[in-house]
């Protein structure tokens, strides 16, 4: 009894010594988002409450001790969770992604982004991007989890597993939480987040299953709001936003020509919007074309491209842009444009308009042969499409 009770005495001594586990992070974390959304709802509750008497809205978290003291913890607990889960990608912490999702954190992170300060919100956006890039591309082939040969190898597939597992579970908590895309779409407009939403829109758009809820549109819309965004007085904005669009259209090539088929009308009288350099500008007219350009020219978007060159109002635009001054603008509109003359099931509308003005095009054409003599390709194309329009 004395040696046990001596042990006992020496085990407790040990313990009151031993430093205390650290606070789990993301407890600590959620703790404190949902102390600076009460704090945000508090806030504007009071304002409300005031507007008769109030004129100006109060700030987020504006009148609530301890605010700076509060946005520092989450920025600090956002790094901390950060590295963790940096680390997790190697060291595999079994149910950590599982937490993270069960405590609605990408949500709530995002739900307060704009209030915190610039670091804080990178380091928000890599945690989130973070999650966001577990989807399938990280998931396990066939090949991996083949009969495992060493510890290593078994370690190997058991993280390969997991990881698996976890992607699946992001990609369900994305699709979802819908309003997570949409916040990510309004976050454009904020000239001190668009860039970051925009890189997380634009991982999203890698994902079949997260892209075909950015495609829908009863819910996200994303291409309409795009192209929204891409005619904003911002330039940078402007282009992050068009940037975006393109990505989300030439990654997931299926859902886009589905989409452009069933949204034609809509999407074709928005986008040639920027087709007119009076209305948004050089730039953004030499991206529209090139996108367009390589839409048209693939494949994959046969469908599309049959429909839009059956259009003779689509041809008259690109015509006008073949007299643009800007000689890149001309070859852009040029590779256009020979898809409309080459196409053996020209509508009558189409071909009415190329024979009544064949010799003018011709002329024209004729004069692109000094500016582009050493472009063996186009030269060959314009010789081409030069010679059918003397045929008509």
């Amino acid at each position: 009894g004395h040696w046990g009770s001596g042990r006992s005495s020496r085990r407790r001594a040990v313990e009151a010594a031993a430093p205390a586990p650290p606070p789990d992070v993301v407890q600590v974390l959620t703790k404190q988002c949902d102390e600076v959304l009460a704090a945000n709802a508090a806030s504007s509750s009071s304002s409300s409450q005031a507007a008769g008497s109030v004129a100006t809205p109060a700030a987020p978290v504006a009148s609530v001790a301890g605010k700076e003291e509060l946005l520092q913890g989450v920025a600090a607990s956002t790094q901390r969770l950060l590295e963790v889960l940096e680390a997790d990608a190697t060291e595999g912490e079994e149910g950590l992604v599982h937490r993270i999702l069960l405590a609605d954190l990408p949500w709530k992170l995002l739900t307060i982004l704009r209030i915190l300060d610039f670091e804080a919100r990178k380091a928000v956006i890599r945690l989130v991007g973070l999650l966001m890039r577990m989807t399938p591309k990280q998931q396990a082939s066939k090949q991996s989890l083949a009969q495992p040969v060493t510890d290593a190898d078994a370690a190997a597939q058991a993280l390969s597993i997991r990881k698996a597992r976890d992607g699946e579970e992001v990609t369900n908590y994305i699709c979802s939480h819908p309003q997570i895309l949409m916040a990510l779409l309004d976050g454009f407009l904020d000239v001190e987040v668009f860039f970051l939403c925009a890189q997380l829109v634009q991982t999203c758009a890698e994902n079949l299953t997260v892209a075909k809820e950015l495609y829908r549109v009863d819910r996200v819309d994303a291409i309409n709001r795009l192209l929204t965004l891409s005619h904003n007085n911002n330039f940078d904005i402007s282009c992050e936003a068009f940037a975006t669009l393109r990505t989300l259209l030439l990654v997931q090539k299926k859902l886009a020509s589905r989409y452009l088929i069933e949204q034609f009308q809509e999407f074709f009288e928005s986008f040639h919007h920027f087709l007119r350099p009076e209305e948004d500008g050089y730039t953004i007219l030499r991206q529209a074309l090139r996108l367009l350009g390589e839409l048209l020219l693939d494949a994959s978007f046969n469908e599309v491209m049959k429909r839009y060159v059956a259009e003779d109002v689509f041809l008259q635009i690109h015509m006008n842009l073949l007299r643009s001054d800007s000689v890149p603008v001309q070859l852009d509109a040029f590779h256009i444009f020979k898809i409309f003359v080459a196409n053996p099931a020209r509508p009558d509308r189409v071909e009415r308009i190329l024979r009544k003005n064949r010799d003018r095009l011709v002329r024209l054409l004729d004069a692109f042969w000094p500016k582009h003599q050493d472009d063996v390709g186009f030269t060959e194309d314009l010789k081409a499409i030069v010679g059918m329009l003397q045929l008509l």
